[in-house]
């Protein structure tokens, strides 16, 4: 996996995740497990893959990996919150200036530059 092809399956599951969060659905049990584990999600993988193993060492991957288990923890609370139907407080963490999105503009900007600078 590219991180061009995790960057665009993680717009995909955002873009679930979301229409579903505002219909006030319980998503399936498949997009709660790739909000409940970090390894799941095509971010995850990707970390994970063979095309980042020469950059493992470096400070930015290491600070992305991170990142990306802060985000997941987060998305574990909204999670858990979504499977027990409590939308109210799920739209109160998914406000703008709240942790949740914080972690989601770091997490992105940070999968940004790196696919900008791998294109290099």
């Amino acid at each position: 996996m590219t991180v061009e092809q995790a960057l665009d399956a993680d717009r995909e599951w955002g873009e679930r995740f979301w229409l579903q969060v505002g219909r006030h659905e319980i998503p399936s049990a498949a997009l709660m497990a790739t909000m409940q584990d970090e390894r799941d999600c095509a971010i995850g993988r990707w970390l994970r893959s063979s095309g980042t193993m020469g950059i493992r060492q470096r400070e930015d991957y290491l600070e992305l990996c991170r990142q990306h288990t802060c985000f997941h923890k987060e998305l574990g609370r909204v999670a858990g919150l979504i499977q027990c139907g409590e939308f109210e407080r799920v739209g109160r963490m998914l406000e703008p200036g709240n942790s949740f999105e914080r972690m989601s503009k770091m997490l992105e900007h940070a999968l940004s530059a790196m696919h900008w600078e791998h294109q290099m």
